[in-house]
């Protein structure tokens, strides 16, 4: 099988769903050269940042109703 050499690695989208900001860095330093491989940092990063939010909420409902129930 034949891998493609603009794609991003399997390390580095864990680590742009893991820490966003790196993604991001990833893209601008990537998307000249490999666009491919840019506009996957790109949306691993929102992934990431998307499942931060979902999860923030989340905790906020929680620690919200732990409140309450004090």
């Amino acid at each position: 099988m034949e891998e493609k050499k603009d794609d991003l690695g399997i390390g580095l989208k864990i680590v742009s769903v893991i820490f966003p900001i790196v993604g991001a860095i990833l893209y601008f330093v990537k998307k000249k050269d490999e666009p491919v491989a840019a506009k996957q940092a790109c949306t691993m990063a929102l992934i990431g940042f998307g499942i931060g939010i979902v999860l923030n909420i989340i905790v906020a409902i929680i620690g919200g109703a732990a409140a309450g129930a004090m």
